[in-house]
């Protein structure tokens, strides 16, 4: 998997390699809610093309 995230980037390759069968990689509609805050988190996104 190519790392496009700076975030993601910085990770060891073994961080990485342990933290990549869990990404998924998700299209978003501009203005998609992506969290609520009364809402519990259950996603983290690592932005690869785009502003949050």
């Amino acid at each position: 998997m190519t790392v496009k995230n700076q975030i993601l980037d910085t990770l060891s390759p073994e961080t990485f390699s342990r933290l990549a069968p869990h990404l998924i990689q998700v299209n978003l509609a501009q203005g998609e809610i992506v969290h609520s805050p009364s809402e519990p988190l259950v996603h983290l996104y690592f932005p690869i093309d785009c502003l949050f």
